[in-house]
């Protein structure tokens, strides 16, 4: 399983901007040389035919991202986080399939996300979400973007609350894939490891050889 199917694939890149608990731009830190936005981008450019970048532009503007790269921002203002990012991404596709995936998984694994496709579009489902040591993990998934624009939206318009990625994932049909599925597409789970904390940076460069700080 090298390629996903035939149809259009847009990536949605969740980059934000400065994390609270790093206290700087995640998607500019490095990682094994190059910016974690970037290597992101660069493992699935190769795979879509349509990658979209939510977050502010300024500051980033030297990143060496491909051409044809587009960049957008969150459509509601007022509701930051994962939830209004991936709206904004799905609103901005150009198709109907979606890869949503963080800024800060350095380790991001084509094949993962090609098996996700695939499982996708096997059944009535409106996402595939993986599981990792139980917990499900909605920036590593893929969804239908038309339920993905309508429920979000249903839920960033309440006025009253800040709705999360979660609450999205209740309102759609989704299939869980658990480690049994994803360890023969990557056995370390690699793919999954992302950085909140400036600990979680310092053990992703040591995988890559790097020396913490």
């Amino acid at each position: 399983m090298t390629s996903p199917p035939d149809r259009g694939i847009t990536v949605v890149v969740l980059a934000g901007g400065a994390a609270s608990r790093l206290g700087r731009d995640k998607a500019l830190e490095p990682v094994g040389g190059r910016p974690m936005l970037v290597r992101v981008v660069e493992a699935l450019h190769g795979i879509a035919t349509d990658v979209v970048v939510v977050g502010d532009r300024s500051g980033r503007e030297g990143l060496q991202l491909p051409g044809d790269v587009r960049w957008t921002v969150d459509r509601y203002p007022d509701q930051r986080g994962p939830l209004a990012g991936l709206h904004a991404g799905a609103a901005e596709a150009k198709h109907e399939v979606l890869l949503a995936v963080g800024c800060d998984m350095p380790f991001i694994n084509p094949i993962v996300f090609t098996a996700l496709v695939h499982a996708l579009e096997s059944g009535p489902q409106e996402a595939v979400v993986p599981k990792v040591e139980g917990r499900p993990q909605p920036l590593h998934a893929v969804y239908q973007r038309g339920p993905v624009i309508e429920r979000a939206a249903r839920l960033l318009d309440e006025p009253d609350g800040r709705p999360g990625i979660q609450d999205l994932i209740r309102l759609l049909r989704v299939c869980y894939l658990g480690e049994e599925e994803l360890t023969v597409f990557d056995p370390n789970f690699r793919s999954f490891k992302s950085v909140d904390t400036q600990d979680d940076l310092d053990r992703i460069r040591a995988l890559t050889g790097e020396s913490p700080g």
